[in-house]
């Protein structure tokens, strides 16, 4: 297992499409020959298959002119070819609103290129607030 600045790279490149011309893009770097899943910070934001996630990967674009994620400082590894990543990155909002989150990744190499095999996304909350909003039920 290698740190991988290839893998670091292609991650980069993800957070980068966000715009109705990057749909293509978007499709290329989507994993083909296994089923990818992307999970969001919504209760129901688990998307399984590559349709699926294509399907709300475009909505979620053509929805949210102006969205896109800042990566911090990603940290990627390579082991043949199969790479993982794991950032700190902040979503924008269209109106500039600011969420930092916490994102790991699982890409393939598929025909040279990195693809995204697997991409979860969450937002921390500290211990005493999500005991606090469970205790509230």
């Amino acid at each position: 297992m290698d740190r991988s600045t290839r893998v670091e790279e292609a991650v980069r490149g993800f957070y980068a499409r966000n715009a109705p011309e990057d749909i293509p893009f978007i499709e290329q770097e989507l994993a083909r020959d296994v089923e990818p899943v992307i999970i969001g910070t919504g209760s129901t934001d688990w998307y399984a298959g590559r349709q699926r996630c294509l399907a709300m990967l475009t909505q979620q674009i053509m929805d949210n002119p102006g969205l896109h994620m800042e990566g911090s400082d990603v940290t990627g590894w390579e082991d043949g070819d199969m790479g993982w990543a794991v950032d700190r990155p902040t979503i924008v909002l269209p109106d500039g609103t600011r969420i930092p989150t916490r994102v790991t990744w699982v890409l393939r190499r598929e025909n040279g290129a990195w693809c995204c095999v697997h991409a979860h996304t969450s937002v921390g909350i500290p211990d005493e607030v999500l005991m606090g909003l469970l205790s509230a039920d």
